[in-house]
């Protein structure tokens, strides 16, 4: 049989698993942080470097004005690998100013959690305890598969 090419396998080089998910946020009982007016929030969110540790940048909401339970329109993609610890983590800010900096911005507060428990809640949404400004403010992770059309 000439000609034949005989298949190669490379151990460890082969496709890992990935979904793609899209994640929504939504807080409650933020810590008012204006004086004359309630907070005006947005978040800020990270993905954790599984080698290095760093923190990553992912992207932020939009500024939702004068309200301590903001629902963001702002969806993030994600890959999702189902064989790796992927964590998040999300910051909360009062906007303050047009800035782009962080430090413009009054923190209210975070979050940490792995992209693999948002996803068990299967839609219901996972909620959390947003550390910071005020004991009792939570945030809402709302993560969900993206069907890929076959059509």
């Amino acid at each position: 049989m000439a000609g034949l090419v005989p298949p190669t396998f490379t151990p460890g080089v082969s496709c890992n698993p990935v979904s793609q998910v899209e994640l929504s946020l939504s807080c409650s009982s933020l810590a008012d942080m204006d004086t004359f007016s309630k907070s005006d929030p947005f978040a800020v969110l990270y993905l954790q470097d599984s080698r290095s540790g760093n923190w990553v940048y992912v992207g932020r909401t939009e500024t939702i004005d004068n309200t301590l339970d903001p629902h963001w329109a702002k969806k993030f993609v994600l890959d999702f690998q189902f064989e790796k610890r992927q964590v998040l983590k999300v910051e909360v800010y009062d906007s303050d100013s047009p800035s782009a900096q962080l430090s413009d911005h009054d923190y209210i507060g975070s979050c940490e959690v792995s992209l693999a428990e948002v996803l068990r809640a299967q839609g219901r949404g996972d909620t959390r305890a947003l550390v910071g400004r005020k004991k009792d403010q939570t945030i809402t992770l709302v993560g969900e598969e993206l069907l890929a059309s076959r059509e």
